[in-house]
């Protein structure tokens, strides 16, 4: 349902259900990796980093939470 919210262009909206989703079941991480995207869309570059980094902690080989982490962490390092 979120990647229905965000295709619409409502990241509130997304944000939303994959909050909602993790109260229910914590360790989803794929829902965690996808709130860290939103976040990170939503400008909220700290929080999505702190998504990511749960997630790997969560589920260390997931490789696209490992890619986005170092994605964000370049930006931050380069002052982009």
């Amino acid at each position: 349902m979120a990647f229905f919210w965000r295709r619409k262009g409502d990241l509130p909206g997304a944000h939303e259900q994959l909050t909602q989703a993790l109260k229910l079941q914590t360790n989803y991480y794929e829902a965690r990796f996808n709130l860290g995207r939103i976040l990170l869309l939503q400008g909220k570059v700290e929080q999505a980093t702190n998504e990511f980094v749960r997630v790997l902690q969560e589920s260390p080989n997931y490789q696209p939470a490992r890619t986005s982490l170092e994605q964000v962490l370049l930006r931050i390092a380069v002052g982009k």
